[in-house]
């Protein structure tokens, strides 16, 4: 697959393991004139976590995403293999050191630039509504918008 228009620009909702590392349940990946989005089936059942990574599931669905932990249609191996059809090196931007760390672990042969923190995602225009599933919940981080967002703001620098 050819790179699109200098980069990709992408955000990812998560939950956190047991071992406080990513559950990835929303992938977007974004350019002017080409569009990635998914849900991720978790690697196991809500009861496998422990009863602190359930308090923090439930704050995140409550306060950020509202992506249920059970919600999900892409095998993280799908995704994975979907993005090894981008080219070596293909530029990746997203926001959040974290959120860098976990593509740049997940997609090693793509290139991840981690953007500034400022302008926060909150004060971001973007032409782009949410999602199907984030239209129809109140509030709720989405990242497909989020991603618009990030292209908006830094495709032009």
């Amino acid at each position: 697959m050819q790179q699109h228009g200098g980069g990709l620009f992408c955000d990812i909702q998560c939950y956190k393991n047991n071992n406080n590392k990513f559950i990835l349940k929303e992938f977007a990946a974004v350019t002017n004139d080409f569009q990635f989005h998914c849900f991720v089936i978790p690697p196991h059942g809500y009861e496998q976590l422990t009863e602190e990574s359930k308090r923090h599931a439930r704050w995140n669905y409550i306060n950020l995403h509202k992506i249920p932990w059970n919600l999900g249609s892409t095998r993280m191996c799908d995704l994975e293999r979907y993005m090894r059809l981008f080219h070596r090196n293909t530029v990746v931007y997203i926001k959040g050191d974290e959120k860098a760390d976990f593509i740049q672990d997940r997609f090693p042969h793509l290139r991840v630039v981690t953007l500034p923190q400022h302008p926060s995602l909150k004060t971001i225009a973007s032409a782009q509504d949410e999602c199907y599933f984030h239209k129809h919940v109140s509030m709720g981080y989405c990242a497909l918008n989020n991603a618009y967002k990030i292209m908006s703001a830094f495709s032009e620098r």
